[in-house]
């Protein structure tokens, strides 16, 4: 029963984060919600749907983070653990090690990005401004990126093995909202923010994937 319990948690979880992507891509979609409630109204109602889906995102992400779950160990060192009494759990060191280098990566392109936009336009996603300095002449979506990494990094320190194996749905979800953003922003901004798209990854910075470079 316990097991069935947490199952449904957990789809449920899914379900609220799909939902919240949703309607972060329908708070995007400023012309339409402008078109159908006027220029003010509509903006205001894309800004609140744009803060409780975020919101919302940020919840159901990291329940699914913690919600009970199998363990895993990837194959390397596995007889190495490390053992942290005050919450009484063990992590292999592989997971330690390599977990806390994402965490802390995603921290820091999660953050800077806050820090470069302010916390309003990070969740409403609506710039009065073109940003392309700090971190964002590095990627275009830092934070974004950042929620990636920490996303792969906390289920290495948890070791949950749900959490892992849903990290190509969170990069898919992270995509798309990419992709909506962008949209936006190509309205808003044009040539200046099509000639940024030329110069900046998307997501990865400076590999050089064509995909994910120019493409959006």
């Amino acid at each position: 029963m316990w097991e069935k319990s947490m199952d449904e948690l957990l789809l449920l979880l899914m379900a609220l984060f799909g939902i919240s992507v949703l309607f972060h891509i329908i708070a995007l979609e400023r012309k339409k919600l402008a078109d159908q409630f006027g220029e003010t109204k509509g903006r205001k109602i894309g800004n609140v749907i744009g803060i409780v889906s975020g919101w919302l995102l940020f919840a159901s992400w990291a329940g699914i983070w913690f919600v009970p779950q199998p363990a895993f160990s990837l194959p390397i060192l596995p007889s190495f653990w490390i053992s942290i009494p005050m919450i009484e759990i063990q992590i292999p060191i592989i997971h330690f090690i390599v977990g806390l280098f994402f965490l802390v990566f995603g921290a820091y392109f999660g953050l800077s990005a806050v820090s470069e936009l302010s916390l309003s336009v990070s969740q409403t996603q609506l710039p009065n401004e073109l940003v392309t300095n700090g971190i964002y002449a590095k990627c275009r979506h830092p934070q974004y990126l950042g929620g990636v990494l920490a996303h792969i990094g906390v289920s290495l320190l948890i070791s949950g093995l749900y959490s892992f194996l849903l990290t190509p749905v969170v990069f898919v979800a992270v995509y798309a909202m990419s992709l909506a953003e962008e949209k936006q922003l190509t309205r808003m901004f044009g040539e200046r923010y099509k000639d940024y798209k030329g110069e900046v990854p998307m997501l990865l910075p400076q590999i050089g994937i064509e995909s994910l470079v120019s493409e959006g």
